[in-house]
């Protein structure tokens, strides 16, 4: 059996020793073959005589034999063909190039545990501040109209008052008007009623009280 030994010095290979090996030759010589296949196999995450293949983007590895981890984030959860880190980081709970180290919640210190309650401390101490103050200046805004409202009932007392004055005016004055005028009319009707008394002459003079002869 004849067994393939290369020809070539270096990672050269082919005719005058003209062609390079494949850069994704592994081992640590990283040669070929004359015919350009590796001597060492591929390096991770490549295929082929020549590893000239790389692994497709769900898998990873020597021969591709590994999956990327489900715990890769992104929609297709891709990684590096090489050594299978994943390509847009890990999902929450999840660390590691691979995210195949799941994350534990770590206990809380006591430090942390006065800290939460001093921070409570200080929520509660705000909001009761907030509530007085808004009692206060809701007792101030009505205190202030109460003073407001007794300073202006003087003023409608009087106003109130002059409006009855003037009323009882007017209406005085109403009443002188209407008895005038009744009495215009009284006299308009008795000076009626005396020329309607009036009779023709009579030889020269007015005939009062009777018929004309």
């Amino acid at each position: 059996i004849c067994e393939k030994h290369p020809g070539c010095p270096g990672r050269t290979y082919g005719e005058n020793c003209s062609l390079s090996c494949s850069p994704n030759c592994g081992g640590p010589s990283k040669k070929c073959y004359d015919n350009g296949s590796c001597i060492d196999g591929c390096a991770d995450g490549f295929l082929g005589d020549q590893c000239k293949t790389a692994c497709s983007k769900y898998m990873y590895g020597a021969k591709c034999a590994y999956m990327c981890s489900t715990h890769c984030r992104g929609r297709e959860r891709t990684c590096r063909h090489n050594d299978g880190r994943c390509d847009y980081g890990c999902h929450v709970g999840y660390d590691g190039p691979k995210c195949d180290i799941m994350i534990e919640s770590a206990p809380v210190s006591a430090n942390g545990n006065r800290f939460k309650v001093f921070r409570a401390i200080l929520l509660v101490a705000f909001l009761v501040a907030f509530i007085v103050s808004i009692a206060v200046i809701t007792l101030l805004l009505y205190t202030f109209k109460e003073k407001d409202g007794a300073n202006k009932e003087p003023s409608r007392t009087s106003s109130s008052q002059r409006r009855t004055t003037d009323s009882a005016s007017v209406e005085v004055i109403s009443v002188s008007t209407l008895s005038i005028y009744e009495y215009g009319s009284e006299s308009s009707q008795v000076n009626r009623v005396d020329q309607d008394k009036r009779v023709p002459i009579v030889d020269g003079q007015f005939a009062h009280g009777r018929e004309a002869v």
